[in-house]
């Protein structure tokens, strides 16, 4: 339950070790050819209240089995509390309720063992959780736990097209989504998110631009290679604090912006380039020339134009014509140095600044 709530899926096999110690402690006590690995014998007692008591004396391997078992509540305790400040005011009070009931599991340990046996009063064990198992239903019920709102919001979670990733205030990651997984499980060096801290994410991406807004956020422009494909995100980090406890941690969200950055770039080229010959257009051609066109600076610049073009359209159809257009474009690129200009300045007129 403390896990659910808390969403720190990293201790789900901790919990299912757990599970298994007290399924095999139920076994151990209730098997009649193994119950003395637990228990050296029994004696009934008399009890004003209650009446007869049953008293059982544990083995050694039954106190350590029984003691770990009533260690988890401690660490549902401490876990609750951790996430008790990260949540809203009605989440606190639920979770507050689930503190509450534990408490009461390990508060009712030490009632029996140091009070209750001491001054005679045998009281079973089963009937002083009643005010844990209450609590707890008491909680679920009314904060209406079982309903769908925590399930949507945990669904969305998961099936969101963004990779979310929740970090603790030293940066250790301490939750992500099923996209942030995919994500960084594919990489050129697979990087395991549950053992990652943020200093490792930033460390398997490339930052292109950076920038701090004023309620401390950080976006990033970065590039990641997913699968050998480049792709391109944008990582926005939102500070997780408290008034009493400062920053507790970060959320960071990556989103893909793969598809508008290759959109912008083939934008940018199309304004840029010729799209027949694929040298500069005339725009970008003039405006290389009036950038070398500087003071005290000589530059040479000409002019070539195919001769009868218009003939070889008539004669041979406009795609043929085309095709010269490009002949002619890649030759000037091919014999020309790499820091010549060469723009395509007009229907079949080319300029060339050397």
């Amino acid at each position: 339950l403390s896990i659910q709530i808390t969403q720190r899926k990293h201790l789900y096999t901790f919990a299912w070790f757990s599970l298994g110690v007290a399924v095999a402690s139920v076994l151990l006590i209730y098997t009649n050819e193994l119950h003395y690995f637990m228990r050296l014998g029994y004696e009934v007692l008399e009890s004003d209240t209650f009446g007869n008591v049953l008293v059982v004396k544990s083995t050694l391997l039954g106190l350590i089995l029984v003691s770990y078992n009533f260690m988890l509540p401690i660490i549902a305790i401490i876990s609750l509390s951790i996430h008790h400040q990260r949540v809203s005011t009605i989440s606190k009070s639920l979770i507050l309720i689930f503190i509450i009931a534990f408490a009461w599991t390990v508060l009712s340990v030490f009632l029996k063992v140091s009070l209750l046996s001491g001054i005679g009063l045998h009281v079973s064990i089963s009937v002083l959780y009643i005010p844990t198992v209450i609590l707890i239903f008491y909680g679920l019920f009314r904060y209406n736990f079982f309903t769908i709102a925590p399930i949507a919001r945990e669904k969305i979670f998961d099936i969101s097209t963004q990779g979310v990733i929740v970090s603790d205030e030293l940066g250790a990651v301490v939750d992500y989504n099923s996209y942030a997984y995919d994500l960084f499980s594919h990489l050129e060096h697979p990087l395991e998110l549950r053992k990652a801290t943020l200093i490792d994410i930033l460390g398997r991406v490339e930052i292109l631009e950076i920038k701090y807004l004023d309620n401390a956020e950080i976006h990033r422009d970065v590039r990641i290679f997913n699968k050998g494909e480049e792709m391109f995100f944008l990582m926005k980090s939102y500070p997780i604090a408290s008034k009493k406890k400062g920053l507790m941690g970060h959320i960071c969200i990556f989103t893909n912006q793969t598809l508008q950055k290759l959109q912008a770039d083939d934008l940018v080229y199309r304004a840029t380039y010729d799209y027949l010959s694929k040298v500069l257009n005339r725009i970008s051609f003039e405006k290389e020339y009036e950038k070398n066109s500087r003071p005290n600076r000589a530059i040479a610049c000409m002019v070539i134009d195919i001769d009868n073009f218009k003939k070889i359209n008539d004669q041979y159809g406009h795609r043929f014509g085309d095709e010269v257009i490009i002949r002619l474009a890649k030759l000037l690129q091919v014999e020309l140095l790499p820091s010549n200009i060469v723009g395509r300045i007009g229907g079949e007129e080319f300029g060339i600044v050397l």
